[in-house]
């Protein structure tokens, strides 16, 4: 009988150290005895729900860094058209030159040759204007356009001016080298026309 209550006594807790034991597990839970899970198992647990939880913050933080929704950061920025400055505000117009116009100038026409007609063997142009004697010296009326003696039958002083009604071509060389033209100035008078004796005044 003593070795039983020997070994209770060994086995189970005195009634204060029982009572104070009792209050200690109360107050510090942590101290009381675990069942099920271990300790160190549910330290590793803990840590890894710390760990993904700070990696879910610093995902939430990035986000929230960056401006917000991916639609809003990829809309186009807004186009911004300035208006054109009206031509008065900024630069003074220059009046266009107005171009002259031109009046078309009618071109003469040519004038016909003079018809040419025989008379008795001459070649007769008939024409009719106002000459003025420009040969120093005069010149003489002759009868024929041709130079003979006897022919003269008057003469014009320098300066003077004479009516012609035509021309003859084909009259006589009166001078070397200065052409057959004979003007007549009247009904068989005829006067020697080398250039420069006479001139047209109209």
């Amino acid at each position: 009988m003593g070795t039983t209550a020997a070994g209770k006594g060994a086995a189970t807790e005195s009634g204060p150290e029982r009572s104070t034991a009792s209050r200690r597990r109360q107050k510090y839970p942590a101290l009381a005895p675990r069942s099920g899970v271990p300790f160190g198992r549910l330290l590793l647990a803990v840590s890894a729900v710390l760990v993904v939880m700070a990696a879910v913050a610093g995902v939430v933080l990035v986000r929230g860094r960056g401006g917000g929704s991916s639609t809003e950061s990829a809309a186009a920025p807004p186009t911004i058209t300035a208006a054109p400055a009206s031509l008065g505000e900024t630069a003074t117009a220059v009046p266009s030159a107005t171009p002259a116009t031109l009046t078309p100038t009618a071109t003469p026409a040519p004038s016909p040759s003079p018809a040419v007609r025989m008379v008795n063997g001459l070649e007769v142009v008939d024409e009719q204007w106002t000459g003025r004697i420009a040969e120093p010296g005069g010149l003489r009326i002759r009868s024929a356009p041709r130079v003979e003696p006897g022919n003269v039958v008057g003469s014009l002083a320098a300066g003077a001016e004479v009516t012609v009604e035509g021309r003859v071509l084909n009259g006589q060389e009166a001078e070397p080298g200065k052409g057959t033209v004979w003007l007549i100035v009247g009904p068989d008078r005829y006067i020697y026309a080398a250039p420069g004796y006479v001139e047209r005044v109209r």
